[in-house]
């Protein structure tokens, strides 16, 4: 830059003793007040200009170098806001005291006037587009900060509102369940009176004698069992909810699990001729697990199958275990209606029935794949179900192995 060197050069000799040599390191502030600050003409380095936010935060403006004269910041901004003025390397600068930087102006040759007025207008320029800079940063900055507000105080607000929406809803369900548990307690005692009447009656010679008296004790009994199904299965689930089902993990040998429900569920399928098999080998580890919460899901499963299984078809239970594996696998797979792809996700889901209807009228609580599914949960373990429309289902959980 020639003409801010001729510029350094008169300077010098007119001012002599009233201009100084100033080195600043970097990081040092060269213009910290925005007033009453000396001229500095920049001999040498990069200095960068910011304004400081209101949260405290920097914002760059512009960057001076070598022959850029700098002095009273507050012109950079129409806002009582200061700019600032920082050796971003290693800087030196001509300094001069304000008031004899003016007077002397006035005795220095003409050109280097002219080349003075031309340096002061292109930082008069420099400051335009900086105060323009500066105050669209500040207002969009200050924008930002109100819309922030507006959020946090909208979304503490949605917060609490839930909070209390939440609070409410678990009194409501606590509420629920205690009716519910005192619902199904008092029914099972007048059931069971119920029950113990039909089975005497059955035994009586006027019903064995009477085909008709006989066909609607069997659909009493039929529906009583179905209530007390229902009642258990009620119990368990609130149970599970509330977390007051106590589970007896323990070594548990999967194969006497599956030969008890098979001999229980043994006498179902046959009155429906269908082909129970099991298919477990006695060599497989015990498992950790509850052994009556086993028995349950099995038996779950089972049932499912049964109701939703053709006469002369198959059913089976089976077992397997992968010796690089710390899960046995248990499985009951049929060859029944199969389920809707689309409904297969929600099966797991309390009081959800399916599209699919029991082969003889055979009628469920809708609670039992969910409590399938919150036992295996509660001993670690996972579902799975796979099902083709039209040729059957398959249902496997997993058990850890001891």
């Amino acid at each position: 830059m020639p003409d801010s060197n001729r510029l350094i050069e008169e300077l010098k000799k007119e001012l002599k003793g009233d201009i100084h040599n100033v080195t600043f390191n970097p990081g040092d502030y060269i213009i910290k007040q925005g007033k009453e600050s000396p001229v500095y003409i920049i001999l040498s380095g990069v200095c960068k200009v910011f304004v400081y936010d209101k949260s405290g935060g920097e914002i760059f403006l512009s960057s001076l170098d070598r022959g850029n004269t700098i002095g009273d910041m507050s012109n950079f901004t129409k806002s009582k806001t200061v700019a600032y003025v920082v050796a971003n390397t290693e800087v030196e600068v001509l300094k001069i005291e304000t008031i004899r930087f003016n007077e002397l102006l006035r005795g220095i040759p003409t050109y280097a006037q002219i080349l003075y007025s031309q340096l002061c207008a292109r930082l008069e320029n420099t400051n335009e587009s900086l105060t323009i800079k500066v105050n669209e940063l500040l207002s969009l900055n200050e924008n930002l900060n109100n819309k922030v507000e507006e959020q946090v105080s909208d979304i503490k607000e949605k917060n609490d509102r839930l909070k209390r929406q939440n609070n409410k809803l678990k009194e409501i369900t606590k509420s629920r369940d205690k009716f519910l548990n005192i619902a199904v307690h008092d029914l099972r005692s007048p059931l069971s009176c119920i029950v113990g009447y039909l089975d005497l009656l059955n035994v009586m010679p006027g019903i064995q004698n009477d085909p008709d008296l006989q066909k609607m004790s069997k659909i009493m009994s039929r529906n009583c069992s179905g209530m007390f199904d229902l009642i258990n299965d009620i119990l368990d689930i609130n149970k599970i909810n509330n977390g007051d089902l106590e589970m007896n993990i323990e070594k548990v040998q999967i194969s006497s699990v599956i030969h008890e429900c098979f001999d229980t569920n043994m006498i179902l399928c046959q009155k429906k001729t269908i082909d129970l098999v099991s298919d477990v080998s006695e060599s497989i580890p015990a498992c950790l697990a509850d052994r009556r919460r086993v028995l349950e899901i099995l038996n779950n499963l089972v049932g499912n199958a049964i109701k939703f299984s053709e006469r002369d078809t198959q059913i089976k239970i089976s077992a397997e275990y992968k010796t690089d594996s710390k899960y046995i696998w248990v499985k009951v797979s049929d060859q029944g209606q199969g389920i809707p792809p689309d409904e297969v996700p929600t099966l797991f889901q309390a009081f959800h029935q399916t599209s699919t209807v029991a082969t003889e009228g055979e009628k469920g609580t809708g609670l039992g794949l969910a409590i399938v599914k919150k036992l295996v949960d509660l001993q670690k373990g996972e579902v799975k179900v796979k099902s083709e429309l039209g040729a059957g289902s398959e249902f496997k959980f997993s058990i850890p192995v001891a």
